[in-house]
């Protein structure tokens, strides 16, 4: 899904990708071309992503309402994690509270 959402905006070749992961991380995570490359594979065998002929990869249709999808659960996601938190805060349950705290 991350992967679907950075190419919505643009498409990008297997290094750009790489270097936004590793930018979008601060640093921490740039994966290898070993694991970068395969998913990619997937995702077009999945009929997400197609290549150009600039070598880049950009979203389907399909890979545009997937990614589409995605952004509404999780947005969904959020607001039911802002309501258990609240709860949660109530009855002193740290592991809603944390969560919430991972996705703000």
């Amino acid at each position: 899904m991350y992967i679907l959402n950075m190419l919505k905006d643009k498409p990008m070749n297997a290094k750009e990708l790489t270097e936004t992961l590793l930018i979008n991380s601060g640093g921490k995570w740039k994966p290898s071309p070993k694991i970068v490359y395969p998913l990619l594979a997937k995702l077009v065998e999945d009929d997400l992503l197609y290549q150009t002929d600039e070598g880049q990869y950009a979203l389907t249709r399909k890979g545009i309402r997937v990614a589409s999808d995605a952004g509404t659960v999780s947005r969904t996601l959020k607001k039911q994690v802002t309501y258990f938190g609240k709860f949660s805060t109530l009855t002193g349950n740290t592991f809603v509270t944390k969560l919430k705290k991972r996705l703000s």
